[in-house]
């Protein structure tokens, strides 16, 4: 019986331009799954519960997907690249969209998988490249995409933990209804994507001597974006398997018709 507190409202459709198709797997991750699981099990004194939850999660699949060219010896620090956090606290200060997306960047540790793919795929990239503001700002679009997939995806699950760390959050706090925050946070993943792609083509128009090396980093870029929205429905980080269904079958989610926040 559905919950008379909770509504249905559209989501946004996170499978656009270089996200459609696909991904490509790495040959190893069935290997790489059960020997990092085992470790991780075997190394710390967890619970059924955390056990199911590492195992539901599955972390290698995201890594299988960002280095799907990567020789096994490669992947090794990707697991605990992915789980480590960088815990910030929440005041009742800076609750804004651009507040909360300032502090996600920070704490969603996407940029040092932008590090690992150079070193993944053997990249050689100048520091000179790496100074170009255009660059930079691919970065900083590729962490922004990242960030507003999972803020999108794991809305539901974090209203009901109560947690407020989220850009939906945010919104519904300014006062938009449900369905006017998703519209509004897809609209932002829409503006980013867009731009990265128009400043990636500027790039490799440029005739930079660099520009091939360019061309497979900003590749690399794409690579961790789309490895987190796959893993995301791969997995069971976010939400249920019928969860998940539902949303790519309907593109709709139940959420609270309330704010959580300010109850």
């Amino acid at each position: 019986m559905a919950d008379s507190r909770e509504i249905t409202v559209k989501f946004p459709n996170l499978f656009v331009g270089f996200l459609a198709p696909e991904p490509t797997l790495n040959a190893n991750y069935p290997a790489v799954r059960e020997a990092s699981e085992d470790s991780i099990l075997r190394s710390c004194n967890l619970t059924a519960r955390q056990t199911q939850a590492i195992i539901e999660c599955n972390f290698p699949y995201f890594a299988a997907v960002m280095a799907f060219v990567t020789a096994i010896s490669s992947m090794v620090d990707f697991c605990d690249g992915t789980m480590a956090q960088v815990q910030q606290v929440q005041t009742a200060h800076g609750t804004s969209f651009e507040c909360i997306l300032g502090q996600r960047r920070q704490s969603v540790c996407v940029a040092p998988l932008f590090a690992l793919v150079e070193l993944g795929h053997h990249i050689r990239l100048p520091d000179s490249a790496f100074n170009d503001h255009r660059l930079q700002s691919v970065q900083r679009l590729g962490i922004d995409i990242t960030l507003l997939h999972n803020d999108l995806l794991s809305y539901r699950k974090e209203e009901k933990e109560g947690v407020p760390h989220n850009v939906v959050t945010a919104c519904r706090r300014q006062g938009m209804s449900a369905q006017a925050a998703m519209d509004f946070v897809g609209s932002k993943v829409s503006d980013r994507i867009a731009e990265f792609e128009c400043i990636a083509d500027e790039l490799e128009r440029s005739g930079s001597e660099w520009s091939d090396e360019l061309m497979r980093y900003i590749q690399g870029i794409r690579d961790v974006i789309k490895a987190n929205l796959h893993w995301s429905f791969h997995s069971e980080r976010f939400l249920s398997s019928e969860e998940k269904s539902t949303l790519l079958a309907e593109g709709t989610l139940q959420v609270s018709s309330e704010c959580v926040a300010l109850q």
